[in-house]
């Protein structure tokens, strides 16, 4: 997941928009998160609710 993760971030600084709304992305994230035991990492829950997957 780390590479995946820093690729997706990547990703995102060069095109945010693009990435924050591509179905891949967020099912990306989705899964990190229902995979996760407990809370999620720091970088994955600030991706999450930047997609706005979780609230705030």
């Amino acid at each position: 997941m780390d590479e995946a993760l820093t690729t997706l971030l990547d990703a995102e600084q060069a095109a945010p928009e693009q990435v924050r709304h591509y179905y891949l992305s967020r099912e990306l994230v989705i899964g990190w998160i229902r995979g996760t035991r407990g809370r999620p990492s720091q970088p994955v829950a600030d991706l999450a609710r930047r997609f706005r997957i979780v609230d705030s």
